[in-house]
């Protein structure tokens, strides 16, 4: 059976994953609108079809995945029913009720199987858990508890508006159970969640109420807890270890002891395996009279003849499956507003580092000469003997042509190496006397500003503070200097050596910042936007936040530049950006 994946995030990797070691599929093609995602992701699984045309997936398989954003899933799960495809789709299929229906309602007409994932409902250890229920070991089910979290980078897109959201991202998955188990007749429903600074809930806790018994079910996606599973009967309670959705061991408690059992079950792989052989099972289970154009009715046989029927219990319902699209439209409907968006500075991050080598000269008068530029960051160690020079790594190698750490060469060996910088030509390491010689006018005429960030964290460089102190002076350049450090007891020294210094806290979260600037007494916060989960309170209330995304390419790494609206994290209170490409800001 040939088959199409349509996107290339997680779960389409998972799908690929699974089907590259089966011998029932054949992974044929591979769509994204970028195209080049699409590319690596099929070089990464040997697929020789990439596309961003619909109409060239339909034309190369039999059934298709579709794992696409929420904004647009729904459209490609029209246009391949539309093409007479088997759709199999990322959870949920659709953040409408009527729209939902109306798509079940067009695979129906035209003899089609579109099923979700699940990603727990078809293992071996489920079905083993519905059995011990049907069994009435723990009597009736009164209660379950299932949770999910995982802790998610702000700038990915599960916190994004209006795609982000830890129950629009993840609650299918932890209703699907509930749902198998207690059905989709609920009475009455309560929520409660935690938002994010942009507005995005975070930690979502949803409340199903039944007749005579209840469900809770908790998202997060910067929370961690214990992804488990508790069932609780009037009998007794099924605890399924974490992660309950591979369902591999589960503990029965019961009134009666003689009935106190562990189950263990196998699961290979990943919850979508058993999710795929279901779907395959159903596709092959339609009959000879919708057979594609690439299943033959000689290899419909073999296939169906492959192909082991579950209980009539695992089906996922489509009845299910608008239930949880009923529960997340209305959790929608009662979000918050996403967070007030906007105007951030910018920052040239080691210069314009990706037009140009990183803590170049060249790249720092590329950038100062971008009109509307707040500043310029830059890096600083010691050499051997002491003098400051401009550098981000400790080791030498990614950059030059050197191989042994900055603090191993002199001032005059490491300004023998070479740094490329194009069409065959080299620059060399500067030292912070050189940049501060070359940007003086920029700050003098302009008002530019430089983030110098000491590198004390890994190698700690006595008396670095000073001279960087005592250089900065010799400009007369003190009032355009910020100084920043992922060592608090560098900032903690800098304002007792300059207690008039302005100073940032590096982190890679807003809570590591406060922490080390609450410490040092820091003027301002310096975070990852991917850490972005606490805002600063009394003193630094309204301290600057100038936030760096280091997934940014460089200078000919090979990278792609993904991210080129960093101006959204205006929305987590972020006042700055600092960017490897501010020429694109503020073109």
């Amino acid at each position: 059976m040939q088959i199409g994946i349509m996107g290339t995030g997680t779960t389409a990797d998972y799908i690929a994953q699974v089907v590259s070691k089966s011998k029932e599929f054949d992974l044929t093609c591979i769509y994204d609108v970028q195209i080049d995602e699409a590319e690596k992701f099929a070089q990464k699984y040997h697929v020789g079809t990439v596309t961003f045309d619909t109409d060239v997936v339909a034309g190369s398989c039999d059934v298709v995945y579709i794992s696409a954003e929420n904004k647009c899933r729904e459209e490609l799960v029209r246009k391949m029913l539309d093409q007479d495809k088997h759709v199999f789709c990322q959870a949920p299929i659709s953040w409408s009720v009527k729209t939902a229906e109306e798509l079940y309602d067009l695979a129906t007409e035209k003899g089609l199987v579109l099923m979700e994932t699940t990603g727990s409902l078809y293992t071996p250890g489920f079905a083993r858990l519905a059995e011990v229920l049907k069994s009435g070991v723990i009597g009736n089910i009164m209660d379950i508890e299932v949770s999910f979290s995982r802790l998610i980078p702000t700038n990915q897109k599960e916190h994004a508006f209006p795609e982000g959201g830890s129950f629009e991202t993840f609650g299918n998955f932890v209703l699907a159970p509930v749902l198998r188990l207690l059905g989709t007749d609920y009475k009455d429903i309560y929520i409660n969640a935690v938002y994010g600074l942009n507005g995005i809930d975070t930690y979502t806790k949803v409340t199903l109420k039944y007749d005579h018994s209840q469900a809770t079910v908790k998202t997060a996606t910067a929370v961690m807890s214990d992804d488990a599973l508790t069932i609780t009967g009037s009998m007794g309670c099924i605890n399924v270890e974490s992660p309950w959705y591979l369902m591999r061991k589960f503990t029965i408690k019961a009134y009666d002891d003689k009935n106190n059992d562990t189950i263990y079950c196998d699961c290979n792989g990943n919850g979508y395996s058993y999710d795929l052989t279901e779907f395959r099972r159903r596709v092959v289970t339609i009959g000879r009279n919708h057979l594609t154009d690439h299943m033959s009715e000689n290899n419909y046989e073999e296939v169906k003849s492959q192909v082991q029927c579950l209980e009539p219990f695992t089906l996922l319902t489509t009845k299910e499956s608008l239930a949880a699209t009923g529960i997340i439209e209305r959790f929608i409907a009662q979000r918050h507003r996403p967070g007030e968006r906007k105007d951030v500075k910018i920052w040239a991050h080691r210069g314009c580092s990706m037009a140009y080598p990183e803590n170049t000269l060249e790249a720092f008068e590329a950038a100062a000469k971008i009109p509307g530029i707040t500043g310029i960051e830059t890096d600083v160690q010691l050499s051997k003997d002491g003098e400051v020079v401009v550098f981000h790594d400790e080791h030498t190698g990614r950059v030059t042509d050197g191989t042994r750490y900055i603090k191993d060469y002199t001032l005059k060996e490491l300004k023998m190496l070479h740094i490329q910088s194009g069409d065959g030509n080299t620059t060399t390491i500067p030292t912070l006397r050189q940049m501060l010689e070359l940007l003086k006018p920029y700050c003098e005429n302009n008002g530019l500003l430089i983030n110098i960030e000491l590198k004390t964290s890994i190698v700690r460089y006595p008396g670095i503070e000073q001279k960087v102190l005592d250089i900065v002076h010799e400009f007369g350049m003190e009032k355009y200097i910020v100084y920043s450090s992922f060592l608090a007891d560098s900032i903690k020294l800098i304002k007792k050596l300059l207690p008039s210094a302005s100073t940032g806290m590096l982190s890679g979260t807003m809570e590591g910042c406060i922490q080390g600037a609450i410490y040092a007494n820091a003027d301002a916060l310096h975070p990852w936007i991917g850490g972005m989960n606490a805002r600063g309170e009394g003193k630094l209330a309204g301290a600057p936040v100038r936030a760096w995304n280091m997934e940014e390419p460089f200078y000919h790494d090979g990278r792609i530049l993904k991210e080129k609206d960093m101006g959204k994290y205006s929305e987590f209170g972020v006042t700055d950006i600092i960017t490897n490409v501010p020429e694109i800001y503020l073109k």
